[in-house]
């Protein structure tokens, strides 16, 4: 049972840390060249963290918004979880 927690701590870490990182970059890629942003408002969109950009640009509700919220609190759940990981191998 503790190799399967440690076994999922140790998931959740990578799911989050590459799965997160790559799938919301493109998500906020895509819909910034969808809506044909142009020079500062697309570069805002795409690379400031946290998506703080997206999040201000994009006011409206749509079904892309759900599920880039989804994801978002899907990979912030697994990074708590991995991040418990990173305490256990600090204190073992």
């Amino acid at each position: 049972m503790f190799n399967f927690v440690v076994a999922l701590m140790l998931y959740c870490f990578w799911i989050a840390l590459i799965g997160g990182t790559i799938s919301l970059f493109l998500m906020r890629v895509f819909i910034a060249l969808k809506s044909k942003l142009t020079g500062k408002k697309l570069l805002f969109v795409i690379f400031t963290p946290c998506s703080y950009g997206y999040f201000v640009t994009f006011k409206e509700p749509s079904a892309f918004k759900k599920i880039y919220e989804v994801l978002s609190a899907f990979f912030f759940i697994c990074i708590l979880i991995g991040g418990v990981m990173v305490y256990y191998v600090h204190f073992q």
